[in-house]
């Protein structure tokens, strides 16, 4: 009886696809989290990006500020330059091998998609053969990353390869501090640790004080210090989101200063669970009330 409600919901599912984007979504959505999205008006935060997808479809900065590359250009301006991490090398085909004589440790990413990285700490990590297998796929893409979660603005986003300076200590990434932004102001904020070994996930408010939920990860067991640029970081990172509706806005605090990280719109695909559940709720409410308050200060 399962399997057949999974085959009609699939079918289903794929014929909306063909018809409305937010049908399609609203099944998805329905199929992820057992209710369907109320979008007029949203209240949990999950509602809230769905409805922020649909909206948005055609906003010109989208793309700009969620390309690896064209955005270190904005950011620069916007920001400062001093703020943007290097880039060694970009483009649509990897170089000749003799070519490639990036001082290490290095980072490779795609520059039109999400968790796609490979990083290269020593001559150990250049296996030449399993990376540009990797980065092919990376470049073959139908239609744009995130198709299926119709995060359309990646389907505008030119499919390249970056390669970047490995900042941090040791070859190890620096905690990834991680802004949520509604209507320009700061939220909520992520902070991942070891993100590619033990990871762990924090939540906390815009005064360091740990929210009583959890995004996908559990945190470890010791409260996190708080960060000494933490209000310079949550000021660039209001700069960055100003006249936005939503954006999650990443830097990394080093020894050798803060730096940019990326900005995404659509956090998990708009897929990602709380735990517990509820917090969906919590942090949609956070969204609507600084909605809210920016409609009333610009009365």
């Amino acid at each position: 009886m399962m399997k057949r409600q999974s085959r009609w919901w699939t079918a289903a599912e794929r014929l909306a696809g063909k018809v409305s984007d937010r049908l399609y979504l609203s099944i998805r959505y329905y199929r992820r989290f057992g209710r369907w999205p109320a979008l007029k008006p949203p209240a949990a935060f999950s509602e809230h990006l769905l409805a922020f997808k649909l909206a948005s479809r055609g906003d010109a900065r989208l793309p700009v500020m969620s390309d690896k590359v064209a955005v270190k250009a904005w950011v620069a301006e916007r920001l400062g330059e001093r703020y943007v991490i290097p880039t060694l090398w970009s483009g649509a085909t990897l170089p000749p091998r003799e070519d490639r004589i990036w001082p290490m440790p290095y980072v490779m990413k795609s520059a039109h998609g999400s968790a796609q990285t490979i990083f290269v700490r020593d001559e150990a990590d250049q296996r030449w053969d399993e990376i540009e297998a990797k980065c092919a796929g990376w470049l073959d893409v139908d239609e744009g990353y995130g198709r299926q979660d119709r995060e359309w603005h990646y389907a505008a986003i030119r499919p390249q390869i970056i390669v970047e300076p490995l900042i941090g200590e040791d070859g190890v990434p620096p905690p990834d501090f991680k802004f949520f932004t509604f209507a320009g102001q700061v939220g909520m904020i992520e902070v991942d640790i070891c993100r590619f070994s033990t990871h762990r996930r924090y939540l906390l408010d815009r005064n360091w004080e740990p929210m009583p939920f959890h995004f996908k990860v559990l945190p470890g067991p010791d409260p996190l210090p708080r960060p000494a640029n933490l209000d310079r970081m949550i000021e660039l990172a209001e700069r960055a989101a100003a006249g936005l509706d939503f954006v999650r806005v990443d830097f990394y605090d080093t020894r050798d200063g803060i730096f940019f990280g990326e900005a995404t719109f659509f956090p998990a695909g708009g897929n990602g669970r709380f735990i517990p559940p509820e917090a969906d709720f919590v942090v949609g409410k956070i969204w609507t009330d600084l909605m809210a308050g920016r409609a009333e200060g610009g009365r």
